[in-house]
């Protein structure tokens, strides 16, 4: 199961600025586990980082339907 090692890469991609192989592992992890709510977070933060805001913001809503609660917050903000 490579669920936290694709998790894990979209970490270390996003710490070096590199947003779409962070999505592209997000989106791996996700493919794994659909309810990994921590991928959705993080795979929505990448998207906003690039400009990619409408699906950056949905990621945001599917994470915090999955329980975290900080989303929406950041929708909020974004809106």
């Amino acid at each position: 199961n490579f669920i936290f090692a694709y998790y894990n890469m979209a970490e270390i991609y996003s710490l070096e600025k590199d947003y779409r192989a962070a999505i592209d592992s997000y989106t791996k992890a996700l493919k794994i586990e659909p309810q990994f709510a921590e991928a959705y977070f993080n795979r929505g933060l990448s998207r906003l980082s690039i400009g990619e805001t409408a699906v950056g913001l949905d990621d945001l809503r599917k994470a915090g339907e999955l329980g975290i609660v900080e989303s929406y917050s950041i929708i909020k903000r974004m809106q």
